[in-house]
């Protein structure tokens, strides 16, 4: 199982006629593996 969560660090522009938002954010990701094989980890 792999949660991922997104963190705002920053908001870069926003142009509200065309409805577009840059911004900074981390991307957070944990894994949990019960069973880790050569074929099956997580990065």
């Amino acid at each position: 199982m792999v949660l991922l969560g997104l963190d705002f660090q920053q908001i870069l522009s926003l142009d509200e006629k065309h409805q577009v938002l840059q911004s900074n954010v981390w991307l957070k990701m944990v894994c949990f593996a019960t069973q880790i094989k050569k074929t099956n980890l997580c990065i």
